[in-house]
Order: structure tokens, then C-alpha cells, then sequence
């Protein structure tokens, strides 16, 4: 998304205009003009019309307020507050599935989760209750829900929030997503501009160090859109980033590059309880990340291996 766009999000976020499990897919940056979203159950349609505003291809689909509105394929499928509010048991589970099915990368799930009641106790009906207003309602605890979604869909669900869970189809953003929980933001090294070079050239030079400093490395052409400007200005990516270093210097980016290696790290030893992936699996950037800062998958493995089983020795 661009700048606009973002703050937009933003302060409609602030504002409140989104529903929850849309502002967790903003605020992961899951969702965007890059991609496009179907709202499986969107009531009025609040949350589609705020992204179509700002250019991004979605639609969506409710039973009662657009019951003939086509339900089509998605990059990004959000079904939120639905399951909760479906009484039959194979009703649910088949909405859930027709949910997964729809989506091509990743599918939010939200659903009430059970807190502590106020007033009056509900009236137990089937595996939920009855509100006061007559309308059912099961209230999942959020263990519950991980578990049920899992089992139905045979895939991991990743909490993103209270009753909020995440389910990647593709395994390659999904470890993406889990090696960005990991990483820290960096704050760029002052400058110290002091040649018209540079001065000349301040923006692209601005964008290359963001970039430097997002993935504490040297990027590749295809990892930003500025790339191919600061290649025809400077020759080389590498070129333009020595003259980043003599302006600010190399201890700031070398811990900046030291910060990065141990996120990745806390990521490995994290991702041995789930398995960890084939290297072959990872997105490229995390790929490049390890040759860059390990150079092979298997050293990165074996010292992530050290970190997560470390013992201090005994006193004698």
C-alpha cells in the first residue's frame, strides 16, 4: 500500500471503522492493494467499502444483508463472526470449509470467545446459548477454537488476537508471517551528510537505507521498487549503500545486521515445535536472509538448535 493509503488505514483503525479481524489483517500487513479479499459474511459491508476506497479488489457476501452477491475466490478470505452464530453443527463446519476453499493464500477466522458473563445467565441451546434476544450464540474458549479449526481443516491456526486465528494455504507466507513476529524495528543511523553527492541523491539513498535496514542486509533488485532508479544513479546496489556507510559509518549497521541474524535465529528454534520447513519451502527473502547471515540452512538450524537447548555449565 502506499503512504496515503497506510496512514488512511490508520486512521480509520484509530477511529474504529474496521472490524476487528480486518484491523489485524492491516496491522500484519496481510492485507492491501497486493491482494485481493472477500468478506464471507459481511453484514452491511462497512469494511469492504473502506478498502475499496482506497483501491483494493474485494468483495463480499451475507445471508441477510447481500444474499445475492456472488461468493467468489480470494487471496485473502475473512470469516468473521460466523461460526459463532450457526446453530446445526454440520452447517458450521461446512461454512467453514466453503470459507477455506475460497481462499487462495490465507483465511482469518474470528469468532466470540467465551469472558465473563454479565446479568442474566444464558439459556443453554444445543452447544451454545440463547441471548436476550432470542438469537444463538456459541461461545468458543480460544484453545477450543484453535483446535476445532485445526481439525477441520487440517492445517495450523495461528492466533492473531482474542478469537482472531490465521490459516495459511501457502506454506511459504505463512513462515513469513512467523519469521516477522521475530523481527525487530530497527531505527536508521544518523546521517551526516557532507557531500553534494548526497546531498543530490538523498531520497534514494533514504529508500535503500530503510530497506538495509528492514532486512539487515544488502538488498536484492526484485526486494524493493526503487531498486532499478539507485542502480541507473549509482551502478550497483552495493555501491550505493558504500556510500551510505561512509556517510553514517559501519557499527550501526553491523549491529543492525547482528540484531537481524538472532531474530532469525529465535525464529528457528521457535519453528522446531512445529517442524520446521524445507529450506526449499521458505519465502525467498528468508532464504536469502539465511545464506546472508549463515550460508547454509543447515548451520542456521544447528545454531538455533544451540540457542533453544543451551545449558549453562555446572560450578564445580
Amino acid at each position: 500500500m502506499g503512504s496515503a493509503a497506510v496512514q488512511r488505514h490508520k486512521t480509520a483503525i484509530r477511529r474504529g471503522d474496521f472490524s476487528r479481524p480486518v484491523k489485524c489483517l492491516l496491522r500484519d500487513g496481510l492485507l492491501g492493494k497486493s491482494v485481493t479479499f472477500f468478506d464471507y459474511g459481511c453484514g452491511r459491508g462497512e469494511d469492504i467499502e473502506l478498502l475499496a476506497a482506497d483501491g483494493v479488489v474485494c468483495g463480499g457476501w451475507d445471508p441477510a444483508y447481500r444474499p445475492e452477491a456472488p461468493r467468489a475466490e480470494a487471496d485473502v478470505v475473512n470469516l468473521g463472526y460466523v461460526l459463532n452464530v450457526i446453530e446445526d453443527q454440520g452447517e458450521r463446519s461446512a461454512t467453514l470449509r466453503q470459507a477455506w476453499g475460497m481462499c487462495r493464500q490465507l483465511l482469518a477466522v474470528t469468532a466470540q470467545v467465551l469472558m465473563a458473563g454479565r446479568g442474566r445467565e444464558p439459556i443453554e441451546f444445543g452447544d451454545g446459548v440463547l441471548t436476550g434476544r432470542g438469537t444463538f450464540q456459541k461461545f468458543f474458549e480460544q484453545s477450543e477454537l484453535k483446535t476445532y479449526l485445526e481439525a477441520e481443516l487440517e492445517t495450523e491456526a495461528i492466533p492473531a488476537g482474542i478469537g482472531t486465528f490465521y490459516l495459511f494455504k501457502d506454506e511459504a507466507r505463512r513462515q513469513q508471517f512467523l519469521a516477522n513476529r521475530f523481527r525487530r524495528r530497527e531505527i536508521l543511523p544518523r546521517k551526516r551528510i557532507t557531500d553534494s553527492q548526497s546531498q543530490e541523491n538523498r531520497e534514494l539513498l533514504d529508500y535503500l537505507m530503510v530497506v538495509v535496514a528492514t532486512y539487515g542486509r544488502l538488498p536484492e533488485v526484485d526486494e524493493f521498487a526503487q531498486a532499478p532508479a539507485i542502480i541507473d544513479r549509482f551502478g550497483s546496489l552495493k555501491r550505493a549503500f558504500a556510500i551510505v556507510r561512509r556517510i553514517t559509518g559501519d557499527a550501526e549497521w553491523e549491529q543492525i545486521a547482528k540484531r537481524r541474524a538472532e531474530d532469525m535465529l529465535v525464529y528457528l528454534a521457535l519453528a522446531r515445535f512445529r517442524k520446521r520447513p524445507s529450506f526449499a519451502l521458505l519465502p525467498r527473502s528468508l532464504q536469502r536472509d539465511i545464506k546472508t547471515f549463515f550460508g547454509t540452512y543447515a548451520h542456521a538450524c544447528n545454531r538455533a538448535d544451540e540457542l533453544l537447548f543451551f545449558k549453562p555449565a555446572t560450578p564445580s
